[in-house]
């Protein structure tokens, strides 16, 4: 692992240590933890129900531009 520094509100950290005490863990595991699902939900793939919401959308926009032809693509 490697050794970062950051800067925290101070009450930021009074929350991180009540989390961390009601876990019984360090407040680097909180953290650890906390960035860990930042990350995951950043970089999650998209389902395919998004992924279809996303293509009538992109459909609706290719029509709007350059007319009604683009929807039968």
């Amino acid at each position: 692992m490697a050794l970062i520094s950051v800067r925290l509100p101070v009450a930021m950290v009074d929350e991180l240590d009540s989390l961390a005490d009601v876990q019984h863990a360090r407040r680097s595991d909180v953290i650890r933890e906390a960035l860990a699902s930042y990350i995951r939900e950043r970089t999650a793939p998209v389902g395919p129900d998004d992924a279809q919401q996303a293509l009538e959308v992109l459909r609706k926009v290719v029509a709007g531009q350059f007319g009604n032809d683009a929807e039968a693509a």
